[in-house]
This record gives C-alpha cells, sequence and structure tokens, in this order.
C-alpha cells in the first residue's frame, strides 16, 4: 500500500527568502481544507499587474497555476486533487501542506501583442505545528523574482481570508511578515 504523501513535498528545501506568521481561532482541520480550496480556486487565476506589483516593465499579465505535494512531485491542484486530499485529510492532520505556486508572465505592448517573459517557480509550505499559529515559508527556485514573495504571500492569504469569511470565521491575523 502506498503511504500517504499527498500534501507532503520530500525535497522541500532549507533555504527560506519569504516568511510568515498568522494567527487563527477554529480547528487546524478545517484551515487545511480552505487552504487547499483557496489554492485550487487561485489555480490558473490571472490578473494584470502593475508597476507596484512587479519588478518589471507593465503592463504584465501574471497568471498563476499552483501544484499540491505528492512525494517527489507536485499535481496540479485541480478539482479531483482537492477532492482526493479532502478524503485524506479524514484520517489525519498535517503538520505540514507543500505547494508549487508558478506565476507565469506576459507583456502587452502598445500593439496588443503578448509576449512571454521568464517566469517564476516556488515552493510554498503551510506548517501547522503550533496551535492557533500558521507559519508560511516561501522558497524561490527558479525564475527573476519579478513577483517579490511579500506580495505572493499577501495574495495566497486574500485567497484563504476569502475562504474563511465565506464559512463566518475570523479571517488570518499577519504577526510577522519577512521577505521580499
Amino acid at each position: 500500500m502506498k503511504p500517504h504523501t499527498l500534501g507532503r513535498f520530500e525535497g522541500f528545501p532549507d533555504i527560506i527568502q519569504a516568511y510568515a506568521e498568522l494567527s487563527y481561532d477554529f480547528s487546524s482541520k478545517k484551515l487545511q481544507l480552505l487552504v487547499v480550496e483557496a489554492l485550487k480556486d487561485f489555480n490558473t487565476h490571472t490578473e494584470t499587474a502593475d508597476l507596484d506589483t512587479v519588478t518589471t516593465v507593465t503592463p504584465v499579465i501574471c497568471k498563476y497555476e499552483i501544484g499540491i505535494a505528492d512525494g517527489v512531485y507536485f499535481n496540479f491542484l485541480s478539482q479531483n486533487e482537492a477532492e482526493k486530499f479532502r478524503k485524506q485529510l479524514k484520517g489525519k492532520i498535517y503538520k505540514n501542506l507543500d505547494f508549487l505556486v508558478c506565476v507565469f508572465y506576459r507583456y502587452v505592448r502598445d500593439n496588443g501583442k503578448q509576449v512571454p517573459l521568464w517566469s517564476d517557480f516556488q515552493y510554498v509550505r503551510f506548517n501547522f505545528e503550533e496551535t492557533g499559529i500558521l507559519k508560511i515559508e516561501v522558497h524561490h527556485f527558479k525564475g527573476t523574482r519579478k513577483l517579490p514573495l511579500d506580495i505572493l504571500i499577501r495574495k495566497i492569504v486574500d485567497r484563504i481570508n476569502e475562504k474563511i469569511g465565506e464559512k463566518g470565521l475570523r479571517p488570518l491575523q499577519f504577526i510577522r511578515l519577512l521577505g521580499h
């Protein structure tokens, strides 16, 4: 029988370039479900970024693609993967949940033509070891870091807080945010 590896990346690096601590006041299990649901919904999200958001020429279109860890690789975080996670969570609570967050950029020329730019790839770990405290660790492993990592964390937390708000719960509150 295959061990449960969904949500855990065996190669998560020791070097962390951005870090956040947030407080919450409901169960870790509920938060884990909301994190996966929020990131599933964030998957394939496209937005136009401005100079305040990205460190490059503007306007830039950003498209997010997210994978959930499964041992030594990542699966695109689809509805099926989220459902698989939900079923697996019934039997356990995770200490860490690992994701691959890819941000693909396209520059929009004056004539409307889109030109692809270098993309960014980050490992993102959600740590639930301390009751009532969520720690987010980010390791940027490829790309030019057009999107600062603290802004990436804020975007992810905003998405999670939207899901939390839908459930009528109090949103995550930042205690600390380090990195750029």
